[in-house]
């Protein structure tokens, strides 16, 4: 019986693993696959080359499983270099089968070469996943920026500034989107501390 490894990955804190992580066990119990273990990023973007479970999944060596499993291409790089991309499927597929789950026609196998179709068609969906990852920033961009534009004092991700605090924002309701569900306000024993910090700066 085949042994497999799954990839999972999210961008943002916001966004939940749990849908990847059901297609991966869902698929590996259909094929009577021994799904071993998952490799997760969370929290990080696909271009980011150095988070940890992608370096991870890269050190795998040929007797960690049998074949890598992933929902699909995007999961595992969103790189503007899309060669870069490609070579790291490739260094997969000297080790491992490998098969992305919103293509199950095909499976990458272990020690084999790309066909040229395969290579095209690998490289219009890696140069997709990273044109798609600039107009997710882009679009959170823009969105963001309204949202500051209504909400001054928005907390949009889990960082906490020196000299503020996170409280509920009253306003909240998790039915209407736009609205933050937590807003800072000023701490006022760190807010000290800053406020001594910019008067030394000043001070010299």
């Amino acid at each position: 019986m085949k042994t497999a490894i799954g990839y999972i990955r999210v961008s943002t804190d916001h966004q939940d693993l749990e849908r990847q992580k059901m297609l991966i066990k869902k698929f590996c119990e259909e094929r009577g696959y021994i799904l071993i273990r998952l490799i997760e990023d969370f929290g990080i973007s696909g271009a980011d080359a150095e988070r940890a479970g992608y370096l991870e999944l890269q050190a795998l060596t040929e007797d960690s499983c049998d074949i890598i499993v992933v929902s699909e291409l995007a999961r595992l790089s969103r790189e503007d270099d899309v060669m870069k991309t490609l070579t790291t499927i490739y260094g997969l597929m000297a080790k491992f089968d490998l098969i992305m789950l919103d293509d199950l026609a095909t499976i990458y196998k272990k020690g084999s070469k790309f066909e040229f179709l395969q290579f095209i068609g690998l490289a219009f969906k890696a140069y997709g996943a990273s044109e798609e990852r600039k107009k997710i920033a882009e679009r959170m961009k823009t969105g963001k920026y309204s949202l500051i534009a209504r909400f001054p004092l928005a907390c949009l991700d889990s960082t906490e500034p020196l000299g503020f605090k996170k409280v509920p924002n009253p306003e909240y309701d998790e039915k209407c989107k736009g609205v933050p569900q937590s807003l800072y306000e000023v701490d006022e024993e760190e807010a000290t501390i800053v406020r001594n910090i910019f008067t030394w700066a000043a001070e010299g």
